[in-house]
């Protein structure tokens, strides 16, 4: 390969580092007995976003990787699919749903879209269980943010 070559490769994928958008994922789940996790998903599950499901033993999902800090980095235009896990570890029944997110900055929510759970439904967690959930979070081609903080609060409902 030339070096015009490498300098453009090279200048291209620079280009592309310096779009990226930091997406901070954040739950906030009260004083509920659960343990928030989230994990990148691979590509295969993007006809499964919205899935749920609960399992009590090992997994038996496709992870890319964790998320330990919650972080999500995308290029513009870039799409991502994340698990959302919540262990409930009590001893009972946990119904739960989940406020809007707050984004911040408030200007960046124009520039990208999130398939989330925040949309007024009410989830079950088992007791002893691990509840799941297919997300997809896409940045706009917009999106000049170099930093977004999505803010979930995870709440009870009761009877």
């Amino acid at each position: 390969m030339s070096r015009i070559s490498l300098v453009c490769v090279f200048l291209f994928l620079s280009s592309q580092a310096f779009c990226q958008t930091a997406f901070k994922l954040k739950w906030d789940s009260k004083n509920l007995p659960f343990e928030v996790k989230t994990a990148m998903a691979p590509l295969t599950v993007k006809n499964q976003v919205g899935q749920m499901g609960t399992f009590t033993e090992k997994l038996n999902l496709p992870i890319e990787r964790q998320l330990p800090d919650g972080v999500v980095h995308l290029a513009r235009s870039e799409t991502a699919y994340v698990y959302l896990f919540v262990k409930n570890t009590s001893k009972r029944k946990i119904r739960f749903s989940v406020a809007p997110h707050s984004t911040h900055p408030g200007a960046s929510a124009l520039g990208f879209s999130f398939n989330c759970l925040c949309n007024g439904h009410i989830y079950t967690a088992e007791p002893n269980s691990i509840w799941y959930r297919i997300m997809e979070l896409k940045n706009n081609s917009s999106n000049n943010e170099k930093n977004v903080e999505l803010m979930h609060t995870i709440y009870e409902v009761k009877k």
